[in-house]
C-alpha cells in the first residue's frame, strides 16, 4: 500500500498538536481528580493523587494514576468503535459482569456525564506485566485456557451485551458495511475495494449452507490480539473490553489465529504447530471436538480477516483525511506501518485463493 500521504512536517505538526491536547486533558484531570472520584470510590477521601504515565491507544487515552500507593487505570473514551453513545458505560458493565472470573481488570467507577471532562471515563484495576509473546508457547497455551474460560461463562439473564443472533449473516453484514463506507473515501486504495468486493461475492455464494453451524452462545471479546493479553503475577489477563458481544466462540479464535490481526501487534505470525497446540488446548478445556472447531474456523476466517483489513484501511484513510481525534493523532501517526501491514492487498489475494 501507499504511505499515509502526509509529509514529515505535517506528521510532526499533528503529533505536536496531539501531545498538546493530551497534556491539556491531563492538566484538567489533575486539577479535578478528587472531584472526579466520587465518595463511593474506596480511596476518594485520600489527599494524595498522582498521574504516573499516559498511554494513548486506538480509541482511548489512558492515564495510570496512583491513589495512596495503589495504581489504577483512568480510561478516557475519545472515540467509539462500537457505535454506542454509552460506550464507556458498556465497557464498565462488561467488566463488572466478568469480575468474578478473574480474567479481566476489575472496574471501580464510570462517569459518562461529561460534566467535568469532555469525554466519559472509566476507572479500573491497572494490570501490570508483559504482553503475550508468540515466542513463548506457554503464553499461547495460557491464552487458549483464558478464552475457553471466557467462552464458558454463562450468559446474563438480563442480557445487556450486543448480540449477533445469526453470527455468519452478521459477519457478512459487518464487512459489507465497512466496504461500503471505505469505498466512498477520497483516499481509498482501489485495489482494496476491488478485491474486497470479489471476496464478499464469493462468501455470499456459500454462506447459506453454513449458517446452522454457528450459534450465539458465548461472550466473545472480539479483539484478542496479543497486546491485549497481559501476563501478570495473578496470571494471564485480557484488557480493552470496548466491544464484547454474544456470538459464536469461533469469532475470537479467528481473530487470534488470523494473519491480519496477528500482524497488528506482532512482528511474526504463529507457526502451524503453535496454532494447532493452541487450538488443541482450547478445545480440550471447552470439551468440544477439535475437528469441528477447525472446520468452523476455516469457514469463518475470511469474514473475520476481511473485517480487520477494511478496519485498518479505513483508519489509514482517517489519518490521511485528518479525521482522527486530536488526542489520538500521535498514536495513529506512529502506527502507520502497522495499519499498512494489516491492510496489505496480499492478504485479500490469499483469502480469495482459499475461498475460490
Amino acid at each position: 500500500m501507499a504511505d499515509c500521504g502526509l509529509s514529515d512536517a505535517a506528521m510532526k505538526k499533528r503529533s505536536t498538536q496531539s501531545m498538546d491536547y493530551v497534556n491539556s486533558l491531563k492538566d484538567k484531570i489533575n486539577e479535578n481528580l478528587k472531584e472526579l472520584l466520587p465518595q463511593h470510590f474506596e480511596k476518594s477521601r485520600s489527599t494524595y493523587f498522582k498521574i504516573e504515565r499516559t498511554i494513548i491507544a486506538d480509541y482511548n487515552i489512558n492515564f495510570v494514576i496512583e491513589v495512596d500507593r495503589n495504581r489504577y487505570l483512568f480510561r478516557v473514551n475519545v472515540e467509539q468503535q462500537s457505535g454506542l453513545h454509552d460506550q464507556i458505560e458498556y465497557e464498565y458493565r462488561a467488566l463488572k459482569f466478568l469480575a468474578d472470573y478473574k480474567i479481566a481488570p476489575r472496574p471501580y467507577l464510570v462517569d459518562n456525564s461529561k460534566s467535568t471532562l469532555p469525554y466519559g471515563f472509566l476507572m479500573e484495576e491497572y494490570i501490570t506485566g508483559r504482553y503475550l509473546d508468540y515466542d513463548e508457547l506457554s503464553g499461547i497455551l495460557s491464552a487458549a485456557v483464558l478464552l475457553a474460560t471466557l467462552h464458558r461463562v454463562p450468559l446474563p439473564s438480563d442480557n445487556f451485551f450486543i448480540t449477533w443472533s445469526n453470527p455468519l449473516e452478521e459477519n457478512l453484514k459487518d464487512v459489507s458495511e465497512l466496504l461500503k463506507q471505505y469505498a466512498t473515501r477520497k483516499s481509498k486504495e482501489r485495489k482494496i475495494v476491488t478485491l474486497s468486493s470479489k471476496l464478499i461475492q464469493e462468501l455470499e455464494k456459500s454462506m447459506n449452507s453454513y449458517l446452522k453451524r454457528f450459534n450465539s452462545s458465548s461472550i466473545v471479546h472480539t479483539d484478542v490480539v496479543n497486546d491485549n493479553f497481559i501476563r501478570s503475577t495473578q496470571g494471564l489477563k485480557l484488557i480493552d473490553w470496548e466491544k464484547p458481544r454474544i456470538d459464536d466462540a469461533s469469532y475470537d479464535l479467528c481473530v487470534f489465529l488470523g494473519t491480519p490481526s496477528e500482524l497488528w501487534s506482532s512482528p511474526r505470525t504463529m507457526t502451524v504447530e503453535e496454532k494447532n497446540q493452541f487450538l488443541g488446548t482450547y478445545c480440550l478445556h471447552m470439551g468440544i471436538e477439535l475437528e469441528d472447531m477447525k472446520e468452523k474456523i476455516t469457514i469463518r476466517q475470511p469474514y473475520v480477516s476481511l473485517h480487520w483489513i477494511l478496519w485498518a484501511a479505513t483508519r489509514l484513510s482517517d489519518l490521511k483525511e485528518g479525521l482522527i481525534s486530536p488526542g489520538l493523532m500521535q498514536f495513529h501517526s506512529s502506527n502507520v506501518s502497522r495499519y499498512e501491514k494489516v491492510a496489505a492487498a496480499e492478504h485479500l489475494e490469499a483469502l480469495l485463493h482459499e475461498v475460490c
